[in-house]
């Protein structure tokens, strides 16, 4: 009994530091992306992270482009858990960023505390 309330309380508390963590990490992140990216060619991001996986125009000329970077692991027993970072940029006709940001991002695979903080090395 105490083992599975320690257990439980050792898992609130993981989930609790994580999902705390992401709430401070993203915007981090939004800024690491605009400063990288903004004002640039989208082709940048492109070459560093691959096509986007949708690309919706719009009426003015603009267009927004939605990455989903991902892989489907097995952790720690667990079966297939699918995460992923998804971010959103919006280019211009002449395809310059003009924002980009994470749009969502899941638990990570290593040791940083998000799927972006993976695939998004921003050093």
């Amino acid at each position: 009994m105490i083992r599975r309330l320690t257990a439980a309380f050792v898992t609130a508390l993981v989930m609790t530091i994580t999902l705390s963590g992401c709430h401070t990490i993203v915007p981090e992140m939004d800024a690491d992306l605009s400063e990288r990216y903004a004002g640039r060619s989208v082709d940048d991001f492109i070459i560093n992270h691959g096509s986007p996986t949708s690309a919706s125009p719009l009426t003015d000329g603009r267009a927004v482009l939605d990455w989903r970077l991902g892989e489907s692991v097995t952790r720690r027993g667990l079966s297939n858990e699918m995460v992923y970072c998804h971010v959103r940029a919006v280019v211009s006709p002449d395809r310059i960023v003009q924002s980009i940001a994470v749009v969502e991002t899941t638990g990570s695979t290593g040791m940083r505390f998000t799927r972006c903080g993976e695939v998004l090395t921003l050093e």
